[in-house]
């Protein structure tokens, strides 16, 4: 079961305020608890068929929170009433290194996701995100980083648009990973605490 005394006021849930937010949706799913992800379409200019989070550029005198709930519910259609905040993850540096999105987490009710989303929607137990990190190696302005990836096989799609392609499994990487690095740090400690071990994260 999702319970919010899971993820308590850590220090990495107090975030510095951003531009960008994204939402990081926990949902119970066969009575574990679950992350919900959406992949992007393919026919998009940037990032396509990337695995992420509803998310986007805050609005002027924007929250945080706002701009999470907001961009949630055009992308998939969950309103803001039907997420219950429960707080920030650390903000992570995008790829340009020139700015960072807040993760915002919250929980949602999988009764509320809509079958006919024009998003591909699926969710992965943490239990299974545990078990399937690895490391992958990125590179970027002469810099090279080790950043964590995770692998799905074992999922449960919402919705799914069916001129894209379903894979039989789902990667997860870049700031997306990174976010979920820690929010595993903090609702998983005990089966996570020993798998991958990032600086600032």
């Amino acid at each position: 079961m999702v319970e919010k005394n899971a993820v308590p006021w850590h220090p990495r849930l107090a975030a510095a305020e951003s531009d960008m937010s994204v939402l990081v949706p926990l949902l119970e799913m066969n009575s574990k608890p679950s992350v919900l992800f959406t992949k992007r379409s393919i026919h998009l200019k940037s990032h396509r068929g990337e695995v992420c989070f509803p998310g986007g550029r805050m609005e002027k005198e924007e929250s945080v929170e706002e701009a999470a709930l907001r961009e949630t519910h055009e992308e998939i259609g969950v309103e803001p009433k039907s997420v219950e905040v429960w707080g920030r993850l650390k903000p992570v540096l995008t790829r340009t290194l020139t700015n960072t999105v807040v993760p915002v987490v919250g929980c949602i009710d999988k009764e509320v996701l809509k079958p006919d989303s024009v998003q591909t929607l699926f969710s992965v137990s943490l239990d299974e995100l545990c078990q399937t990190a690895r490391y992958t190696h990125f590179s970027s302005k002469s810099v090279d980083y080790i950043l964590p990836v995770f692998f799905s096989k074992e999922f449960t799609v919402h919705s799914h648009n069916q001129e894209e392609f379903l894979p039989s499994e789902f990667r997860i990487w870049g700031l997306s990973a990174i976010m979920l690095h820690q929010l595993l740090c903090i609702m998983a400690a005990e089966k996570y605490k020993d798998t991958l071990k990032l600086p600032f994260y």
